[in-house]
């Protein structure tokens, strides 16, 4: 079988390409080469810590999860459009593979589903920010361009 079939079956199986990386901060993650490349969000703040960034270079989607303390997260989501609970109901994401730093489901159905988020969505541009009820966890969707 040729490398050109091989690929193209692996593409009907959508099976494209997600690298996954980690950073100790935001600083670090804009200073990289991933961010030289344009797969660091220019949005991401230097005081993020704990970052995982995966980006899919078919799709050109990104998720990321960080953490940021409550004031730098109010920062973060201030010119972002806020959901209402009915809006927060019909979002849907689409999740990345093989990162179990993602959340199963976004709003949280019992309290033993440690899975799933119970988040405040807010919407941007081009992406939209989760933000933990429960925690200093953000997460954020970029859509593929």
């Amino acid at each position: 079988m040729s490398r050109l079939a091989i690929g193209l079956m692996l593409l009907a199986l959508g099976c494209a390409e997600q690298f996954d990386h980690r950073f100790e901060t935001g600083a670090a993650a804009r200073s990289s080469n991933l961010a030289r490349r344009g797969w660091v969000p220019e949005w991401l703040p230097a005081e993020a810590m704990n970052v995982h960034i995966q980006h899919d270079i078919d799709t050109n989607e990104e998720w990321l999860r960080f953490e940021l303390n409550e004031e730098q997260r109010s920062a973060l989501v201030a010119g972002l459009q806020s959901l209402s609970s009915a809006e927060n109901e019909t979002v849907t994401i689409r999740s990345p593979r093989r990162a179990p730093w993602w959340f199963e489901g976004l709003i949280q159905q019992e309290p033993a589903n440690d899975g799933a988020l119970n988040a405040n969505i807010f919407r941007g541009v081009d992406r939209l920010v989760l933000v933990d009820r429960t925690g200093a966890s953000v997460f954020a969707y970029v859509r593929g361009q």
